[in-house]
Formats: structure tokens, sequence, C-alpha cells
């Protein structure tokens, strides 16, 4: 969600898998994916997963309607 700090929802996964010691949670880059032989290459650095999952960012759309973007607010929360 375009107004969500990534620390909104990687706290809240982290909280999660806190008594896990086989879950790795990165917020970065990813640059490149080898899903041959299960490698992320990210900003900070390589990582090795059995199971990967992606979360994407997003930002809102408007249309090309500048009047909507200017007089709006996007339909999205936190709450």
């Amino acid at each position: 969600m375009s107004g969500l700090e990534p620390s909104s929802i990687s706290f809240q996964l982290r909280k999660a898998f806190q008594r896990k010691s086989n879950v790795i949670i990165r917020v970065t880059e990813v640059t490149q994916i080898n899903q041959k032989t299960k490698k992320l290459i990210t900003l900070l650095g390589q990582v090795n997963y059995d199971t990967l999952i992606l979360a994407y960012g997003t930002v809102s759309n408007f249309f090309g309607n500048e009047n909507f973007k200017a007089h709006t607010y996007p339909l999205k929360s936190l709450s």
C-alpha cells in the first residue's frame, strides 16, 4: 500500500515467526531470482531458500486523471 511503511508489515511477520529458527525475513530489493538453484540476489546479498514468498509494493492508479490525484485520497488504509 502506498502509505504503508515496510516496517508495518515486517514487524508483524517478525513477531509471528520470532520463535522459528528456519524463517528469515528480509526487507530489500531483489535484483535476480534463480529458481533452479533456489537463490535470490538482493541488495543485502545472496539468500538461499526452500520456499520463497514475495510481497510486492504498490502505487495508487488514478488512470491518468490528474484531477483525481489532486483532489481525492486513495482507498487504502492500515486499520
